[in-house]
């Protein structure tokens, strides 16, 4: 029978000189060296939140990212001179530019890598199995945090950069 809905799953591979974290809808393979365990990992939402005004203007507020000095400030404080990428999700493709010269702003000022272009399967794995994740706002990166809980491995939850009444 067929279906409206189809299912994909997402394979993390765990860390061997061979590894690679596999999409299966995406022929992208990121090898484990270029992924993960040294490095941190940074979220920042981007997108709707930068240039989209809802009718709530309070609640579009908190959703914004912080400003670059903030987050430079933070990542300083709890990575050190850590390797930094950030993975980052483009809601609804829209303020693409004012997105790409924030995020280029934050690498700038952190020295950090950006992710290749938004893909949360993978941005995902980078996530889960980083050194040290830091999360920023949304049901996105809670849910890393999450599944980085469970697997006992070390998040960070600054107000500033994560919450907008989702905290935990």
């Amino acid at each position: 029978p067929t279906s409206k809905f189809s299912f994909t799953h997402l394979i993390c591979a765990a860390p061997s000189p061979t590894a690679a974290i596999i999409a299966p809808r995406d022929p992208t393979l990121v090898p484990a060296n270029e992924s993960a365990l040294a490095e941190v990992v940074l979220h920042i939402r981007v997108g709707d939140v930068l240039c989209v005004r809802p009718k709530n203007p309070h609640l579009h507020v908190q959703r914004q990212p912080p400003p670059v000095a903030e987050v430079a400030r933070v990542v300083s404080a709890v990575a050190g001179t850590a390797p930094l990428r950030i993975i980052f999700g483009f809601h609804f493709k829209v303020c693409e530019a004012e997105s790409y010269a924030y995020l280029r702003e934050l690498a700038t000022a952190t020295g950090a890598k950006l992710a290749a272009e938004a893909h949360p399967d993978v941005h995902f794995c980078h996530a889960v199995y980083a050194a040290l994740f830091i999360q920023g706002k949304g049901g996105y990166s809670r849910l890393v945090r999450v599944v980085r809980d469970a697997k006992r491995k070390p998040s960070v939850f600054v107000a500033a950069l994560a919450d907008f009444g989702e905290s935990f």
